[in-house]
């Protein structure tokens, strides 16, 4: 449905709308509901199926080109621009917890605590006590700051030269479209005035 938003002059310019159509109200029978609920159903199963068989034929062409090329999966999935972005999402909620580990790991010269694969659970081991014996107040506290502290990060995209194309292809083709149907219009005009 379109709405056509046109001028009158009562002393003033002001943009008036036609009122809004009254909507039917549809009563359903059970019957009918039941059948709509059961379509919109299946609908969504067919879609999740070929959503996932599509991100099946996907990662199998991703395999297929890694071992032709003698490339990593994830290499060819950074050149897809299929890989960090779309699958793996960053979490928006600090959790106490993680306040609390990025707490130890600033004071880390009290103590000693192992680098990589086997700090998280040396800090399990020494610091999880700690950590639940604080109050509620203390974890808030500790939440504000590591929240703050995360705010005043800044996070940055890495921008490849392909990436850059892209953009400009993709703009420059929106501007050549538009300029088209600008042309459209123009000559559609012309020949209305003609005619007439």
């Amino acid at each position: 449905m379109s709405s056509q938003s046109f001028f009158a002059q009562k002393g003033q310019w002001k943009l008036v709308q036609p009122p809004c159509r009254p909507r039917t109200k549809v009563s359903l029978t059970q019957e009918a509901r039941k059948e709509l609920l059961a379509q919109q159903r299946n609908k969504n199963e067919r879609f999740k199926k070929d959503l996932d068989g599509t991100l099946q034929q996907i990662n199998d062409a991703m395999k297929t080109i890694a071992l032709a090329n003698h490339k990593s999966v994830n290499h060819v999935q950074h050149e897809l621009y299929l890989g960090y972005n779309l699958f793996h999402t960053r979490c928006s909620q600090p959790s106490a917890w993680n306040a609390f580990c990025w707490k130890k790991k600033k004071e880390k010269g009290t103590e000693q605590l192992p680098e990589g694969k086997g700090a998280l659970p040396a800090l399990m081991q020494h610091a999880s006590q700690e950590y639940k014996s604080l109050s509620t107040e203390e974890k808030k506290t500790l939440l504000d700051e590591y929240t703050s502290y995360r705010e005043s990060k800044v996070f940055g995209l890495h921008a490849t030269a392909k990436s850059k194309v892209n953009d400009i292809t993709e703009t420059l083709k929106a501007v050549e479209n538009e300029s088209a149907a600008v042309h459209r219009c123009r000559d559609h005009a012309l020949h209305n005035a003609q005619v007439n």
